[in-house]
């Protein structure tokens, strides 16, 4: 099994199969985001915000639930890139190492 099988494998044990999963999983998750997260993101609420192997996106979902609108998800997994696309952000499907080796200096206010 390489990391692409995996990443479908898991999404499926999850549970994880729509927009409706992914919101479900980012408001569990809340607590964290709130706690663990939210002192270190950007005031600005525009502020460009990328999450690096985000797989199915529910951080990103909480994110653009919080207000922030500047998000991008980074992630190899085909089948994870489509359900972090439902959310309705900016998605990429790449190696995370490309993607930042291709982004300028200081261009994110937050890599997660």
């Amino acid at each position: 099994m390489n990391h692409l099988d995996y990443y479908q494998y898991q999404a499926k044990a999850r549970g994880v199969h729509g927009l409706e999963d992914v919101r479900r999983i980012a408001q569990e998750k809340a607590y964290l985001y709130d706690r663990v997260l939210l002192p270190w993101l950007p005031a600005d609420k525009s502020g460009r915000i990328a999450e690096i192997a985000c797989g199915h996106g529910s951080f990103l979902c909480w994110a653009k639930g919080q207000g922030y609108t500047a998000l991008t998800g980074i992630d190899s997994s085909p089948e994870q890139i489509e359900l972090a696309k439902q959310i309705g952000i900016t998605v990429c499907e790449s190696d995370v190492n490309q993607w930042l080796a291709k982004q300028p200096a200081a261009s994110h206010q937050a890599i997660v």
